[in-house]
């Protein structure tokens, strides 16, 4: 992400990129907790609708190198995240029987980190920034 965002706004401020990351991670936690009476399959649904809508957002800032629109983008997909991680682990976990939930996380992690774009790691996608356009780099990284 510290590539996309030195991409975006065309700074090398180390905060700004742990603004970035904080963002979504904060935006993705009080989303869990402000939503955590709705159904596990409405809060799957909520989470896809703001997950993609926070991604397109957060392409568009990258594009325009508007770090406002940038950063809103990227709370929203925080939302959507956190909503979407919570509502599948609160859809899976009850058929689980208690001796096999520790199994069901595992294969969920295992799983989920390769999937959400951790493999390979987002420092070796940021070499490729001279190689493509910041908005192709973006679209790579997210």
């Amino acid at each position: 992400m510290p590539s996309v965002v030195r991409a975006a706004t065309g700074t090398e401020l180390p905060i700004l990129s742990g603004l970035v990351v904080a963002s979504l991670t904060f935006a993705a936690a009080v989303a869990v907790v402000a939503l955590r009476k709705l159904s596990a399959e409405n809060m799957f649904v909520l989470g896809t609708v703001a997950l993609t809508t926070g991604v397109m957002l957060t392409l568009v800032g990258v594009e325009s190198q508007n770090v406002g629109i940038m950063l809103f983008g990227t709370v929203v997909s925080g939302v959507g995240f956190g909503t979407v991680y919570s509502g599948t682990l609160r859809s899976l976990l009850p058929y689980a029987l208690p001796g096999k939930r520790a199994g069901l996380l595992a294969a969920f992690f295992v799983e989920g980190y390769p999937a959400r774009g951790s493999w390979p790691p987002s420092s070796s996608r940021g070499t490729f920034h001279s190689a493509f356009r910041r908005s192709r780099q973006a679209s790579l990284h997210l």
